[in-house]
């Protein structure tokens, strides 16, 4: 059965790189979620290909994307790069 605990991993990277002023930190950022949101996607098709859809991971999984999204947009408002009622509003829906 996939691993979900990859996401925690993938959201320290993302806030990491987004927050240390590193050359090329944006793109190192970017590049992460989209990787992220990549395997997430490939991590579901596998589970529901091999019929190995769990019940914990049905609830999971949004979770772990919820917080993926939330440290991307709260380290985005932390650089003032979004503001912060943008934010708010994608979190809380």
């Amino acid at each position: 059965m996939p691993s979900r605990s990859r996401g925690s991993s993938w959201c320290g990277v993302l806030v990491v790189a987004l927050t240390v002023e590193t050359p090329g930190g944006s793109t190192i950022a970017a590049t992460v979620f989209a990787i992220a949101a990549l395997t997430d996607g490939l991590d579901g098709y596998i589970a529901r290909s091999r019929q190995a859809v769990t019940t914990f991971g049905k609830v999971m999984d949004p979770v772990a994307d919820k917080l993926m999204i939330a440290a991307a947009l709260i380290a985005l408002v932390s650089l003032d790069r979004l503001e912060p009622w943008v934010a708010m509003v994608i979190i809380a829906r």
